[in-house]
């Protein structure tokens, strides 16, 4: 047999990025992080149901994600800040220990002291907290690092093969994770979840990060970083502002995005005190509108569609197919339904990026996308928050909120369509 030697893939240097895509460091991030987002949707299904089980209060699961969701939007800014600074390996598998640990412990505490179930809420708390703030340094990290460990003529396809992976784990996740929520529990569940963050970071310790020592931006003070902070974000408004409807389109994604969580965090209650099923019927539901999404990317880079024709038609009919899902109780027809919405948002996700990246010069693109996703990231904790007490107010009337909020985003349809900057921000104008 034949022994290896430096030119195998299996002992590539440090700081070395090897000419394929599907090299050794790529593969062993992509699998551990496959693996941790099984694992992260299992951990909201287990928490999700847990909560519904135990209080039957929207308000309560709702006002926990939102906690949850609050650090990762502060900590944005900072978490790419520290990205930068460290050793990015060192970050992403400590994250990863960090977060097997803690769920690990709330499955114990859900097993042992299932008898003091404030106790058990207060910990979940902190545990989705805690989880949110890892993540929002997390998610930098591992975006930071792709570019590192493909060749430059193959980073897009690494991103879309890393997209790729994130919705079909995603779908995956769902599906066997509400099914083994029926099967084993919550308990057992989050087990199974701390083992997959365990086996992530495994995964990571093998890979080898080139070193970002060199690419450190050095502040004298915390005072001159977050003045560069507040200058970067002034710019980023006053660009936005100078481009004519670029305001418009980060408001109306913003408020979308706003009213459409409550349909979102309040599945649980449609699933099984509406449509009257299971727990497996979640996953099921989330599956198909994975699948839709997928075929919406697909309509959206093979189809030759009007923009402002498609984006009008993708509003109107997510507002209408909402509206219906609080008309009907038949759970093949909500399956449609979500197809159609995925497919839909999937089309509209699309066409989002690409309208951005083309009315923004190349240097101002990252601080533009960094501050649509604080406008858009920071509305979504408000909205989980409210999205369980409004439900609660109104007898947890399923009916109420899907066809409110159908209505809502109907109206915000038209508004957008009487808009004169907006449909100026769809003409076909490439940057620089």
């Amino acid at each position: 047999m034949p022994s290896h030697n430096s030119n195998t893939p299996d002992k590539e240097p440090t700081g070395e990025i090897n000419t394929r895509l599907w090299n050794r460091n790529f593969a062993l991030l992509f699998q551990g992080q496959f693996v941790s987002l099984l694992g992260s949707q299992a951990f909201i299904i287990a928490i999700m149901f847990w909560i519904k089980g135990s209080t039957e209060s929207a308000s309560t699961f709702g006002f926990i994600m939102m906690l949850a969701n609050i650090p990762a939007v502060i900590m944005s800014p900072i978490g790419g800040a520290i990205v930068d600074r460290y050793d990015r390996k060192t970050i992403v598998v400590m994250i990863d220990i960090v977060n097997g640990i803690a769920v690990m412990s709330l499955a114990g505490v859900l097993f042992f002291f299932p008898q003091y179930q404030l106790f058990s809420l207060i910990y979940i708390t902190f545990i989705a907290t805690l989880l949110g703030i890892t993540g929002a340094i997390f998610r930098p990290a591992i975006l930071a690092c792709v570019p590192d460990l493909v060749p430059k003529d193959k980073l897009d396809s690494a991103n879309s093969l890393s997209q790729a992976g994130v919705q079909f784990a995603a779908m995956i996740g769902n599906g066997v994770g509400s099914v083994l929520y029926r099967l084993v529990g919550a308990p057992l569940l989050l087990f199974l979840d701390s083992l997959t963050y365990l086996f992530s970071a495994i995964s990571e310790m093998f890979i080898n990060f080139p070193d970002n020592k060199k690419e450190v931006k050095k502040h004298s003070s915390l005072k001159e970083l977050i003045q560069t902070f507040k200058a970067d974000i002034k710019e980023s408004f006053q660009y936005m502002s100078n481009t004519p409807g670029m305001l418009e389109f980060l408001y109306m994604a913003a408020t979308i995005n706003f009213f459409v969580i409550p349909c979102t965090i309040l599945l649980p209650f449609y699933i099984e005190d509406y449509l009257k099923l299971t727990t497996d019927w979640y996953g099921y539901i989330t599956i198909v509108f994975g699948l839709g999404a997928m075929i919406g990317f697909i309509v959206a880079g093979t189809m030759n569609i009007n923009k402002k024709s498609g984006m009008l038609f993708s509003l109107l009919v997510t507002s209408l197919m909402i509206a219906l899902m609080g008309l009907t109780n038949n759970a093949y027809f909500s399956l449609f339904i979500m197809l159609t919405i995925g497919t839909l948002n999937g089309y509209m996700g699309v066409m989002i990026m690409g309208i951005i990246q083309t009315k923004t010069i190349s240097s101002m693109r990252g601080r533009i996308f960094g501050l649509m996703g604080i406008v858009t990231g920071g509305l979504t904790p408000i909205g989980m928050g409210l999205s369980g007490v409004v439900f609660d107010l109104v007898d947890q009337s399923i009916p109420t909120i899907y066809i409110g909020t159908g209505v809502i985003l109907l109206c915000i349809s038209m508004v957008i369509y009487f808009n004169k900057n907006f449909h100026a921000i769809m003409e076909e104008t490439p940057s620089n």
